[in-house]
């Protein structure tokens, strides 16, 4: 060194708030009906699962989707939504019946 003190350095950090990606509640539905998952709180959502946010679609088997938002700031953040899918109820009439008229 040649005796020079140095000079301090700054930086200007700033720090963005996390804004929480909201999946919603977790649902129960019946085989074959048709939901849609749609996050809020950051304006870019990305689901597991292969579906898309607002885009309708038919689970096939109970399931955990996650979901990643990304705020306008850049950050992440990642939630989670159960969607059980319940059997639908085997129904049955009977034995076919004869009656007679008025009976």
């Amino acid at each position: 060194m040649n005796g020079c003190p140095s000079q301090p350095a700054t930086t200007l950090v700033t720090v963005n708030p996390n804004i929480p990606v909201d999946a919603g509640p977790n649902i129960s539905i019946c085989q074959g009906e048709q939901i849609t998952l749609s996050a809020t709180g950051t304006p870019t959502n990305s689901w597991s699962g292969g579906i898309s946010d607002g885009i309708p679609f038919i689970p096939t088997q109970s399931t955990v989707y996650y979901v990643t938002g990304t705020s306008a700031n850049g950050c992440v953040t990642t939630d989670s939504i159960v969607v059980t899918v319940n059997a639908n109820p085997i129904i049955s009439a009977g034995d076919p019946q004869t009656v007679c008229i008025g009976q």
